[in-house]
């Protein structure tokens, strides 16, 4: 977490003339759904070579770009103050059991800090903005890759996950450690780029040398500042499999969607959601961005939108691909074609399992729901025996490999009911009930 403080100390150290006021504040995230989604690398598709995502934000996410009007039209957001419609996502965790197979890690919480340097130099995103940082095809270190990074409690790790054979680190604390990724701040104003990069630039530091965190000044070919993200996901391993933490020194516990032990492919998207009119006004106000509260309540623009009920009821209104994502089994392969990909490989690997199939769309037919019932993520998963949509008594007798219990999609307060089919033809795109996603 970046402090006011430092923010202000780097400023006047140096001798930039600063006008406004450093500061930052916060949007409290919680999980919308994991899918093999992807609006902006691959839009209209299920991301056929592409790979699962952890996604926030916005229930009427898609497999196309919302348009602003559209997106900040969603009857709600996982995020705790609702004047924040964005989308995030990333790569979603997975851990390698003893057998080789992949089991989801558990997702705690995420947030999003939005910092700078001098409010009046700042300007909120602009409204159809859109932006990567990171990349999920190579872990070659680049201007792209700046602002990627892991921590856990006692170590950051820069660019590796905690495997121990990767980082060089031994007996990680195996409950908890975070994805932290920085976004550009400096841009040229357009809304996009065909890379989803080059539109955006890093800010730079006295020494002209690009500084995500406290950079003054942006560089003239991209002069329009916009708030520093950063997103911070937090993750944990389910007791059970914390309590299996390999330790040797080559072990491999971890491994991100994109099939990577190293960590490099770490990345995230983002798709502004935001009211232009509260985020203007709270970049004006330094009771917004000065001793912030992780809530928002002491923010007068964001206040009137603060709503934590209503964001951990917020669910997912639209389809799914119809594949597992190791939520009811642990999987021989991670979904889509990601096979592993180690430190000892170079390019990223690609080739597909054998039989694999393009998913169709369907209908979530269950919920996976933590014991406090937050988060609650659609899933479309083939039971076996399974005749129609699962009932809850049915649903009693499968334990998930993470997490308490699976609910009939449609069972928890204001969740859709949709129209969950049976899904016995499961990953078999010409007799899968639903082929199209059928979101407005």
């Amino acid at each position: 977490m970046i402090t006011v403080a430092l923010l202000a100390l780097l400023a006047v150290s140096t001798n930039v003339a600063i006008a406004g006021d450093a500061g930052q504040f916060v949007v409290e995230l919680g999980a919308l759904l994991n899918a093999r989604i992807d609006p902006i690398v691959d839009p209209g598709n299920t991301a056929d070579k592409g790979h699962a995502h952890t996604i926030f934000g916005a229930n009427n996410f898609r497999n196309q770009l919302n348009t602003h009007a559209q997106i900040t039209g969603a009857e709600c957001t996982s995020a705790m103050i609702q004047a924040d419609k964005s989308n995030y996502w990333i790569p979603t965790l997975y851990w390698i059991n003893g057998a080789g197979e992949y089991e989801a890690a558990w997702l705690k919480g995420a947030r999003a800090y939005y910092m700078f340097q001098d409010n009046t130099k700042t300007e909120p995103f602009p409204e159809g903005f859109r932006m990567i940082s990171g990349t999920a095809t190579t872990r070659t270190r680049s201007d792209k890759t700046v602002g990627i990074s892991y921590n856990t409690p006692f170590a950051n790790l820069a660019e590796y996950l905690p495997n121990n054979t990767n980082s060089g680190t031994t007996n990680l604390p195996a409950w908890q450690f975070t994805f932290k990724i920085q976004f550009p701040a400096c841009g040229t104003g357009a809304l996009d780029s065909p890379d989803h990069f080059s539109h955006m630039a890093w800010p730079l530091n006295s020494n002209n040398k690009p500084d995500p965190q406290f950079g003054i000044k942006c560089p003239i070919t991209h002069p329009k500042r916009y708030p520093t993200i950063q997103l911070e996901v937090y993750w944990t391993l389910w007791s059970q499999q914390a309590a299996k933490w390999r330790k040797g020194p080559n072990d491999i516990n971890l491994i991100l969607g994109t099939g990577d032990t190293l960590g490099g492919s770490l990345h995230a998207d983002f798709v502004n959601g935001w009211d232009t009119n509260v985020m203007k006004a709270a970049l004006a106000d330094k009771q917004c961005f000065q001793n912030v509260d992780v809530e928002g309540t002491k923010c007068p623009a964001f206040k009137p939108t603060v709503n934590i009920p209503k964001a951990r009821a917020c669910r997912y209104r639209g389809q799914v691909p119809d594949e597992e994502l190791g939520y009811y089994k642990p999987l021989k392969n991670l979904p889509g074609c990601n096979p592993r990909w180690d430190a000892n490989v170079a390019t990223k690997p690609s080739a597909c399992p054998a039989g694999y199939k393009k998913p169709g769309w369907t209908w979530p037919n269950v919920a996976w729901a933590s014991w406090e019932n937050f988060p609650i993520w659609p899933l479309a998963v083939n039971f076996p025996n399974a005749v129609g949509k699962p009932t809850a008594a049915f649903l009693q007798q499968f334990t998930p490999t993470l997490g308490d219990k699976f609910v009939p999609w449609g069972s928890v307060a204001t969740t859709p009911s949709g129209s969950a089919e049976d899904i016995k033809n499961n990953l078999d795109i010409v007799t899968a009930p639903n082929k199209v996603q059928q979101v407005a």
